[in-house]
């Protein structure tokens, strides 16, 4: 008991002390998608794509928080917590000491990467499919038949969750073919587990493929992704200052993120060399993850690093000399400074605007616009199947206008707040039609509420 409080403790106290200004975060975006879906507002078209990550997880705790966003944003910490724990047991597994294994998961903790996914409601999908992905290698490696199938089950998990996880059953399958032939019979079981979840894997790949073919939201960018893979290096080792999108990030940056994949790449030829496997590995099952997602060009974000982010902590801390043992103190100064990090990064990035005063992260902006029409929105009291008229002003243009509706997630955020059976009208001209409805006119990206059209 004392030595998981010594252990745990730190790392709790880095979760709670850096990231409980998220427990006010309001809902923004794709929130309003989950959220509507859960609901019952409206239906996904492809329910099946994702479904843990997308349906149960939002469905299981709705009729529990409704919209209440604090206790949806404990369950985001805890999974964040969770993954830290897995990463240290996983480091134990690998060879790495007691103290190597708890600095890995402090960094992993503290990573400005894990901003993105613990700030809002949708960071969710990336906190699922890490928790059950690191569970289920966890186990895996743990041995013996009734873990192998625990793994094989929270792999299904992962996949379910993301289909980027579809690398588990390549990395169970490898675990086989170098295990000892003399318990080949034993293992055909195992083998049909594994090719099950690979089938599982394809599937999902193919749904989420209909989904977002059906949304146009996204496109391959193949051309582009060998300098967004590149760039995806910086972002594990980077401050939160240099986090740039693929857009922004200059040649140097994309260079320097270059330099930490040869970097591990060379490294884990060496480790390999002298007959240690896992930096290898890990760099195999970083660029898996990375991969699949680095063909959106412009879309790649930072959070979807949070995967290879805790490949890249057990790498890093693989240098950590055997020779010095596990010492405390060590263990208790780097918690210290990286609960240090993390609150400043979180502090950076909850603050930092562009110089005509506008919130810098396209995220905390969201969340800021769509926080500030919630506060308009509580003054409006509406009748069941009432109508309400978004009047755009003049001074909310086309760009401000799609803003509003992308962070109201178009007119879900209303019939979520005011009723689901409000009907919701977005137009520059009010006329007869609209007598008697309720008038919320835009100014810029704000929402004013003016009462009753009575022309």
């Amino acid at each position: 008991m004392k030595r998981h409080v010594e252990t745990h403790g730190p790392l709790l106290a880095l979760i709670l002390l850096a990231y409980t200004p998220f427990l006010s975060t309001w809902w923004f975006h794709d929130d309003w998608i989950f959220l509507a879906n859960a609901a019952g507002i409206e239906a996904r078209e492809n329910p099946l794509a994702r479904i843990v990550s997308y349906q149960f997880y939002w469905r299981i705790f709705w009729p529990l928080f409704g919209l209440q966003t604090w206790p949806w944003a404990l369950t985001r910490l805890a999974l964040h917590f969770g993954s830290a724990i897995l990463v240290s047991r996983l480091g134990c597994r690998i060879g790495l000491s007691r103290t190597a294994a708890w600095l890995a998961a402090l960094f992993f903790a503290a990573s400005p990467v894990v901003f993105e996914s613990l700030y809002w409601g949708t960071g969710a999908v990336e906190l699922l499919w890490v928790f059950f992905t690191l569970f289920a290698l966890e186990r895996w490696l743990t041995g013996g038949d009734r873990n192998r199938w625990a793994a094989l089950g929270l792999a299904a998990l992962a996949i379910g969750s993301k289909e980027v996880a579809i690398f588990l059953p390549l990395l169970f399958a490898w675990d086989l073919l170098r295990q000892d032939g003399r318990q080949k019979v034993n293992r055909l079981g195992l083998w049909s587990g594994v090719t099950a979840v690979l089938l599982l894997g394809v599937a999902d790949i193919w749904l989420i493929f209909r989904d977002v073919q059906g949304t146009g939201d996204y496109g391959l960018a193949l051309i582009q992704m060998p300098r967004v893979f590149c760039l995806s290096g910086l972002w594990l080792i980077a401050p939160a200052s240099l986090m740039r999108d693929p857009n922004t990030a200059s040649s140097l940056l994309v260079l320097l993120g270059s330099a930490v994949w040869i970097f591990w790449g060379l490294a884990a030829q060496r480790q390999r060399r002298i007959g240690n496997p896992w930096p290898l590995l890990l760099l195999i099952s970083a660029i898996l993850m990375v991969v699949p997602v680095a063909v959106l060009g412009d879309h790649m974000v930072p959070r979807y690093l949070y995967g290879p982010l805790a490949a890249f902590a057990l790498f890093l801390l693989s240098f950590w000399p055997p020779q010095s043992g596990d010492s405390t103190r060590t263990f208790w100064l780097g918690a210290f400074v990286l609960t240090i990090l993390a609150m400043t990064t979180t502090a950076y990035q909850l603050e930092v605007r562009w110089s005509q005063g506008r919130l810098a992260h396209r995220l905390v902006f969201k969340e800021a616009v769509s926080e500030a029409a919630w506060q308009r929105l509580a003054q409006v009291r509406l009748e069941p199947a009432d109508r309400l008229v978004l009047h755009l002003g003049p001074r909310t243009d086309e760009g401000q206008e799609r803003i509003l509706r992308d962070c109201l997630g178009e007119d879900r955020a209303f019939h979520l707040l005011l009723g689901r059976d409000v009907t919701v009208e977005w137009t520059r001209n009010l006329g007869p039609e609209h007598r008697g409805a309720f008038v919320v006119k835009t100014d810029g990206a704000n929402l004013l509420p003016q009462g009753r059209f009575n022309p």
